[in-house]
C-alpha cells in the first residue's frame, strides 16, 4: 500500500508539472463538443433508463456509460467538478497502467512505463474535454480488463471471468474497445507458459455486443473510410510521431487538434512512402517475434498493443484527432521500457 501511495503522489506531481498550464487556463471553460452534449442531455435524457435507450448527441453511436449516463449524473454537478473528475481519472489511469505492468515487471520498469504513458502532452485534450470521458473511461475499463486477465493467467479463473466483464463495460463506453480481446489473447500467448482455451474468455464479451455492433459502422454518416494499406500505414506513422512531446505540444484545446493540420512535421511523416513501407515491415517483424516469442518480445508486444488499439480509427480518412492515440501510448511505453530493460539485462549478463 505504501508503494502504491508513493507512486500516486509521484504520478500526481508529474501530471501537475506537465499539464499545469493548460489545466489552469481552461479549467472553467467548456471545450469543443461539451456544450452540445450538455444541451442534448438536458433536452432528451431525463432518467437512467433514457441513458441506455435514447439516442446520443452523435446519433448512431452507442456509448451510454461515457456519454448519456456521465452527463446525466456528473454533468449536472458543474464544470469544475467535471474537470476535477477528468484529471483524477487521468491520474487513476496512470496508476492502473503501473498496476498492469506490475503483473510482468518489477516496480522500477513498471513505474517508468506508467509515467511515460501519463506524461504525453498529446493527451492534453483527453484530460480537459468533458466529452472525452469517451476516451478516459474506456481506457480505465481496458486497463482493469488487462490486469484481471494477466492475473487470471496465473490460475485464477475468476479473474479471467472478471476481465470479460470489464471488456463489456469498456464496450459500453466506446466501441473501439472491440479490439481488447485480441490484445488479451496476444499477451496471453506471449507471456503464459502454455496456451489454454480459458485464455479466450474475454472474447465472450463480444457476444452481447453483436446487437449493438451496427453503431460503429453508422459512423459513415459523418466520416469516410480509406482501407488502402499505404493510407493506413501513414496514419499509424502519424500517431507514432504524436507520442513525442518534442513534436506534439497542443497549441490550443478549445477545438480538437487534428495532428496532420497542426503539425507539418507529422504531415510530412504521414505522407512519406518510405516510412509507410517501414511501418508494415516493422509490423510483420513484430508479429513474427510474438509468434516465436523472440528476443525483442517486449518491443513487439508494445508495438502490437499500439497497432491493435488504433486499428479501429486509422481507417478513418482525414480525422486523425490527437486523443485517438491515448491507449496506443500505453503500448508504446511498454515497448520503450521493455526494450531498455531487456538491453540492460543482456548487458549485465555479458559482463
Amino acid at each position: 500500500m505504501k508503494q502504491i501511495l508513493t507512486f500516486a503522489l509521484l504520478a500526481s506531481a508529474v501530471i501537475a508539472l506537465v499539464f499545469h498550464r493548460p489545466i489552469v487556463e481552461h479549467f472553467r471553460q467548456t471545450q469543443w463538443e461539451d456544450k452540445d452534449f450538455l444541451r442534448h442531455n438536458r433536452l432528451y435524457i431525463h432518467s437512467i433508463r433514457d441513458c441506455f435507450e435514447s439516442d446520443e448527441n452523435w446519433r448512431g453511436l452507442y456509448r451510454p456509460l461515457s456519454t448519456n449516463l456521465y452527463f446525466h449524473t456528473v454533468g449536472q454537478l458543474g464544470l469544475p467538478t467535471c474537470h476535477v473528475l477528468s484529471v483524477a481519472l487521468y491520474g487513476a489511469n496512470v496508476l492502473l497502467a503501473y498496476w498492469v505492468c506490475l503483473s510482468f515487471w518489477t516496480p522500477g520498469p513498471a513505474l517508468a512505463a506508467a509515467l511515460l504513458f501519463g506524461s504525453r502532452l498529446a493527451n492534453t485534450e483527453t484530460m480537459l474535454y468533458m466529452s472525452q470521458m469517451q476516451t478516459l473511461l474506456p481506457v480505465t475499463f481496458s486497463l482493469l480488463a488487462l490486469k484481471a486477465y494477466l492475473e487470471g493467467l496465473k490460475g485464477r479463473v475468476g479473474l479471467l471471468v472478471a476481465s470479460t466483464g470489464f471488456v463489456f463495460l469498456g464496450l459500453l463506453s466506446k466501441e473501439t474497445v472491440v479490439v481488447l480481446p485480441a490484445i488479451c489473447l496476444m499477451l496471453g500467448y506471449a507471456l503464459a507458459p502454455r496456451f489454454s482455451p480459458l485464455m479466450g474468455l474475454p472474447v465472450l464479451a463480444l457476444g452481447p455486443w453483436y446487437s449493438m455492433a451496427h453503431s460503429f459502422w453508422k459512423l459513415h454518416l459523418y466520416w469516410t473510410y480509406d482501407f488502402s494499406p499505404m493510407a493506413i500505414a501513414g496514419n499509424f506513422v502519424a500517431y507514432l510521431c504524436s507520442y513525442s512531446d518534442l513534436m506534439v505540444c497542443p497549441v490550443r484545446v478549445v477545438d480538437p487538434v487534428v495532428i496532420l493540420n497542426a503539425y507539418p512535421a507529422i504531415m510530412w511523416a504521414q505522407r512519406n512512402e518510405m516510412l509507410r513501407v517501414a511501418f508494415w515491415v516493422v509490423a510483420a517483424l513484430s508479429a513474427w517475434t510474438i509468434w516465436k516469442r523472440g528476443r525483442l518480445l517486449w518491443l513487439a508486444l508494445g508495438f502490437g498493443i499500439f497497432v491493435a488499439a488504433l486499428a479501429p480509427v486509422v481507417i478513418v480518412r482525414d480525422q486523425l484527432f490527437m486523443f485517438y492515440g491515448y491507449f496506443g501510448h500505453f503500448g508504446l511505453s511498454i515497448a520503450i521500457v521493455g526494450t531498455a530493460r531487456s538491453a540492460l539485462t543482456a548487458h549485465g549478463e555479458s559482463r
